[in-house]
């Protein structure tokens, strides 16, 4: 955990975030008829929530936690025991906060794509509601969305193959056994059977995390979904 670099971490969250909330304002002011609860506002607003979340952690982090003398007042820090505890801890600290960015994150935005589809085509959304990746794959369709990229369903089996990793502490265990490979903007991301992800680090996240944005921001403005009067959350 000491290769971390914690400033930069925190630096490129409060970036990110700060890139959510731009586009909620920009959207709703674009948009004056769309109401709040609007699943096209909400989502940015969700993944917001959760990367404020995340970056109240590696602030945590940076300014306390990593700080040895902070443990002080938790017990002896010069006793060798309690250093191998606290260093166990910062690492097991720094696994969840990352493992809870891309859960928390990719669950937000299923529940947004649902309502999404729900709007667009309710018989499509009964006929894949039970698999989010034949949801995803029916809206980003060009039969069904005119899209600047046509990359984002890779994105999204990245996300989803790793969310579905922490069922396994972060190991790849696919129902049918073999690796996946899938290559995403000019990079190899490699799924290897029981094997943890290669991929696992901050930068590696943060770089998905902001091209989440960037898909978002694609979807919700394409002519299919803008044209739709009112697109209700799921907690409505």
């Amino acid at each position: 955990m000491t290769d971390i670099k914690w400033k930069s971490v925190t630096i490129r969250l409060e970036k990110i975030k700060n890139k959510y909330c731009d586009t909620y304002f920009s959207l709703q002011q674009q948009n004056p008829n769309w109401k709040k609860t609007d699943a096209r506002l909400a989502i940015f607003i969700k993944c917001k929530n959760v990367l404020r979340s995340t970056e109240l952690g590696a602030v945590l982090t940076r300014d306390h936690a990593q700080q040895k003398d902070w443990w002080k007042q938790f017990g002896d820090i010069t006793n060798n025991e309690t250093k191998i505890i606290i260093d166990e801890t910062l690492e097991s600290f720094n696994k969840t906060l990352r493992f809870s960015l891309v859960f928390f994150l990719f669950s937000m935005i299923e529940s947004s794509f649902r309502a999404i589809v729900k709007s667009m085509d309710h018989t499509a959304y009964e006929n894949t509601k039970r698999s989010f990746k034949n949801m995803y794959s029916w809206l980003l369709s060009p039969r069904h969305i005119t899209l600047d990229s046509n990359e984002y369903e890779k994105l999204l089996d990245i996300l989803r193959l790793y969310r579905n990793s922490f069922h396994n502490n972060g190991v790849y265990l696919p129902d049918n056994p073999g690796n996946t490979t899938i290559h995403y903007k000019n990079k190899q991301f490699d799924f290897i059977d029981g094997k943890n992800m290669s991929f696992d680090t901050w930068d590696n996240y943060l770089n998905l995390v902001e091209d989440v944005h960037d898909m978002l921001e694609s979807i919700v403005k394409a002519n299919e979904i803008i044209i739709i009067q009112n697109i209700p959350s799921f907690e409505q």
